[in-house]
């Protein structure tokens, strides 16, 4: 099943100026009207709509992200730290969303749900040791609170013992061919 159109999706990025060519010289969106939010960002449209959101900031800086095997990790730079240990140890791969939800109760802060997973082969070296080329598939959920625009706490279920299992495994069965 292929996409059949996006809606107000967020791209989150550090260099506004070379998203913004990427999407408008390359891709041809239109650079349009954006609500008066009080975070830096853009609305890029096709075909008259509001597709993609290309957004500066995406953490405060203080924020509080709970991570795998009880750490707690604070601020945007060691967010950064911790997602580079994955990015490094599976360098490409098919990110896919399962299912998200936000819940925007009056006088609360806007909370975020969602079920994704990424599939890849662990090519590089990061969290997970040596590359093995095993293929594996990374489940997980995420559950974020935003708070003016920005993700205040962050909360990642991601099942590591899986990973490692679908590494080692991988690695055994290359030994016993």
């Amino acid at each position: 099943m292929g996409i059949k159109g996006l809606d107000h999706v967020n791209i989150n990025t550090s260099n506004m100026k070379d998203t913004m060519s990427f999407y408008t010289d390359l891709l041809d969106f239109t650079d349009g009207f954006r609500p008066p939010f009080d975070f830096p960002g853009a609305w890029l449209y096709a075909g008259g709509n509001a597709v993609i959101h290309p957004l500066e900031k995406s953490h405060n800086r203080a924020c509080q992200i709970h991570a795998p095997e009880g750490k707690v990790i604070y601020g945007r730079d060691q967010l950064i730290e911790f997602l580079t240990g994955y990015t490094k140890s599976f360098l490409k791969g098919s990110f896919r969303v399962h299912h998200w939800i936000v819940n925007e109760e009056e006088g609360k802060n806007t909370r975020i749900a969602m079920r994704w997973s990424f599939s890849a082969e662990h090519t590089g070296l990061g969290s997970f040791g040596k590359p093995t080329g095993a293929p594996v598939v990374i489940m997980a959920m995420t559950h974020a609170e935003m708070q003016e625009g920005l993700v205040v706490r962050e909360y990642h279920a991601i099942d590591e013992i899986s990973l490692w299992m679908q590494i080692s495994s991988y690695s055994m069965s290359l030994r016993h061919r």
